[in-house]
């Protein structure tokens, strides 16, 4: 199988990959965002901050999994601004990961009225992806499901 790395995010000009951890003065940073072959590589269960609140994206045997939080502010309106942040970047996420399968999206709490707007928000993040992405719908616990077709191998597996 071909191993390609996606290091499209990265400035005009950066050299990729990157030679070692990234680690900053609170922790680790969310340098892993340019793609790096060591960070894309212990990214999993790391946060993909998203304004206050901020995005889990993890691969579990069964399924990939995404959880969406909104930090500290707990207003209907943080939640409804993470959300589609995280479903803008979604697409993104995947691909530099290589999940592919059935995707399980964890929203940060919203009305069902909220659903429409990020239903769409995603839909429209999908069509520009290149790996064929489908969303299938909202289970009755109010999580959104996608499924997508497997193109590669999971980027951690090829690296460990």
């Amino acid at each position: 199988m071909k191993v390609s790395l996606d290091f499209s995010c990265l400035p005009v000009g950066a050299t990729a990959p990157s030679p070692g951890p990234c680690w900053g003065s609170s922790g680790w940073t969310s340098c892993w965002w340019c793609g790096c072959w060591w960070c894309l590589l212990h990214s999993d269960g790391l946060m993909v901050t998203l304004g206050s609140g901020g995005m889990f994206v993890e691969q579990t045997r069964a399924m990939a999994t995404v959880d969406i939080n909104t930090g500290a502010d707990l207003s209907p309106a943080a939640a409804l601004k993470v959300n589609l942040a995280a479903v803008q970047d979604l697409p993104r996420q995947l691909r530099l990961r290589g999940y592919s399968g059935q995707i399980a999206i964890d929203f940060a709490p919203m009305t069902k009225r909220d659903r429409k707007p990020i239903e769409v928000a995603l839909r429209a993040a999908l069509r520009t992806c290149s790996v064929a992405t489908e969303f299938v719908g909202w289970t009755p616990l109010g999580h959104g499901e996608l499924k997508r077709k497997r193109e590669r191998a999971v980027l951690n597996d090829l690296l460990k």
